[in-house]
């Protein structure tokens, strides 16, 4: 017989920021880019779709890149960045 979670781990869980299946509380989500040197999904740090290129520096590998309007896509950053960038801030 399995055990069920009480209702307060599972709210924990369902709320977590960093868990990745987990709802945006806001119902949006970010508008990122793929670094092209390590392939992870950072934050393009606009509020709306660009109509020209922007550069984006990746937090993990450093790298200063041009990406077009097309590449730029709603999304989550990918959890190895988030984590990158919270430590940054301590």
């Amino acid at each position: 017989m399995a055990l069920r979670p009480d209702t307060a781990e599972m709210n924990i869980r369902r709320f977590c920021p960093c868990c990745p299946h987990a709802p945006d509380p806001s119902g949006r989500k970010t508008l990122v880019v793929t670094c092209k040197r390590c392939r992870r999904d950072v934050p393009s740090g606009r509020d709306e779709f660009p109509l020209q290129s922007i550069t984006v520096e990746c937090p993990l590998c450093d790298e200063l890149r041009q990406h077009l309007p097309s590449e730029v896509f709603p999304g989550r950053p990918d959890q190895v960045v988030v984590h990158q960038q919270r430590n940054e801030g301590r």
